[in-house]
């Protein structure tokens, strides 16, 4: 386990790190590091089943080798300069597929690996969160159609990108999504219909002028786009 949050270190991420191929929880949120996120996270700490850069100066493009990362559990990128789209392959995430609550699985990595007290409050962070405000990520593309295969995912926030296109309809099959937030991307098309997405709130989808249907509008008049 290794947590440095809130300790203001700067400069690019010590590749020294790399040699902690047994390293389970890695938090190094809210510090000021900065240059790309380093490939070798996903190859040599695949071991890794928490991953939090929250709130860096991180730039450039998601690296794919990131979805190595096969145990994780909770993956928080949010408030960085991230830009480019989002790797097809995050779909092979695949401990969030697995049947057993959030608390449980994190729970039992610290009681496994950590023999400490479980401290919850490392739950309360999304699955996969690009979440901006101020310092916004700059994500582009389509949201990959295969998204709907992380069957455990709870939270998905996109929020405050440059998402285009349509809403893939597999992720009206997330049955345990609690939390979702697509608003102010460039998505167009009718919402899937489903059990799960018309639950939500209309706001989860503000400022997306393309979108239509329910809960955005009753009907939707316009044609909607070819799924590729």
């Amino acid at each position: 386990m290794l947590s440095l949050r809130g300790n203001k270190f700067s400069g690019e991420l010590p590749s020294s790190l790399h040699n902690c191929k047994m390293l389970k929880f890695l938090d190094l949120s809210d510090n000021e590091l900065s240059g790309e996120i380093p490939k070798w996270i996903g190859q040599s700490l695949s071991s890794l089943v928490f991953l939090s850069l929250r709130r860096n100066q991180f730039k450039g493009k998601m690296p794919r080798q990131l979805c190595g990362l096969k145990y994780v559990q909770i993956l928080n990128l949010s408030l960085n300069n991230i830009s480019g789209s989002l790797p097809s392959c995050f779909n092979n995430f695949t401990s969030m597929a697995q049947k057993l609550s959030l608390d449980q699985r994190i729970e039992h990595v610290f009681r496994k690996f950590f023999v400490i007290p479980f401290d919850p409050k490392y739950v309360d962070e999304a699955l996969l969160t690009w979440k901006g405000t101020k310092q916004r990520n700059s994500l582009i593309g389509k949201i990959p159609q295969k998204i709907g295969q992380l069957r455990q995912l709870e939270v998905l926030d996109l929020s405050r990108n440059k998402f285009s296109s349509n809403i893939p309809t597999s992720l009206s099959e997330l049955t345990f999504l609690s939390t979702l937030d697509l608003s102010y991307n460039y998505l167009s098309g009718k919402i899937p219909t489903g059990r799960q997405l018309q639950l939500f709130d209309p706001s989860s989808y503000s400022h997306n002028q393309g979108l239509c249907g329910p809960p955005v509008s009753p009907y939707c008049s316009m044609v909607e786009p070819t799924q590729v």
